[in-house]
């Protein structure tokens, strides 16, 4: 509509279109007649059309119990969510539910467009081949939520979408992407260093070794999904810290991992659990894959003789240099 309000709401559409462009996903909540999904899909002329949602839910369940669906969908935490709404009520309710998610509330389309253009939220200064490609990951795991319930059982699923490991040493390529899940990622998070003093100048001269895990299945590739950082001496491997995206968990991937570790140095493991605010996600990884807890030294350990005591379902996993 040629109206400043409608001008107004053309503007904030063309301004969310436009953060697709450095990885941003956007989902739509609506509490309404389910059969409005049908009109939605329909109608071409929205600049935010059906398509540029990577998810879309209509239906009478409350938002919030919604957005804890869409976590478990597309693997992502709300306290990396920005959710606009012009109701304060629904704003509440949800952050009683999430309260590490941001908000805008959403007064007019003018209002929101500066709200949303005054967030740092969004100025990137690198934009990363894996944050173009998110939206395309995201949707990858969304058709295999569908394919899963084909199945009988979440094991049956994992073992027939042929899981591959690509374990490689940090370099000049991967550098970026290694930093970022450093920086980043929160809840798989094993001891909440972040390694801020790690360069492009100094990764190879570094006390700690960075393996970073590529994960490929029959959908194909998710990118680089983890990083394990690595101490080494005579006898023993110190995992230092261990981060991995909340996207590719409960997939054993984090077993395979361990595992692989443990059969390529031929060394025993130990590693530490430093709790934290929003990690409590892996705060029974080491006990559940049987590592030995030592009460003294507070940390847990494996010896390299034990490794094919721990079971996954990745099919595959390749070392490079």
């Amino acid at each position: 509509e040629d109206t400043p309000t409608g001008r107004d709401f053309k503007r904030l559409q063309t301004s969310i279109r436009s953060l697709t462009s450095i990885g941003l996903n956007i989902a739509a909540i609506s509490k309404n007649d389910p059969s409005i999904e049908d009109d939605f899909k329909k109608n071409k002329r929205f600049i935010l059309n059906y398509k540029i949602f990577t998810s879309v839910m209509i239906n009478l369940d409350n938002k919030s119990l919604n957005i804890a669906n869409l976590e478990k969908n597309i693997g992502f935490n709300s306290d990396y969510y920005l959710y606009i709404d012009d109701s304060v009520f629904e704003l509440v309710n949800i952050f009683i539910d999430h309260p590490y998610i941001d908000f805008i509330l959403a007064k007019d389309a003018s209002h929101t467009l500066s709200q949303l253009e005054n967030l740092c939220f969004f100025k990137k200064t690198i934009v990363l081949t894996d944050d173009i490609s998110r939206t395309e990951n995201i949707k990858k795991l969304l058709n295999q939520n569908i394919l899963r319930k084909k199945f009988k059982s979440n094991s049956e699923f994992l073992k027939n979408i042929n899981i591959k490991l690509i374990i490689s040493d940090i370099n000049k390529k991967n550098f970026s992407r290694v930093k970022q899940l450093l920086l980043k990622s929160n809840q798989f998070n094993l001891t909440n260093k972040r390694y801020s003093e790690l360069s492009e100048l100094n990764f190879d001269t570094h006390p700690v070794n960075f393996l970073c895990v590529e994960y490929i299945d029959a959908f194909g590739s998710q990118g680089i999904i983890s990083v394990i950082c690595l101490i080494e001496n005579d006898t023993q491997i110190v995992i230092d810290n261990f981060v991995m995206s909340c996207r590719v968990i409960r997939r054993s991937v984090e077993n395979m991992i361990l595992k692989s570790v443990l059969l390529n140095f031929k060394k025993s493991i130990i590693g530490k659990y430093v709790k934290s605010e929003k990690n409590k996600l892996v705060e029974d990884l080491y006990a559940s894959l049987d590592f030995k807890y030592d009460s003294e030294c507070d940390h847990w350990f494996m010896s390299s003789e034990d490794a094919n005591n721990i079971n996954t379902f990745v099919n595959k996993v390749e070392f490079k240099p």
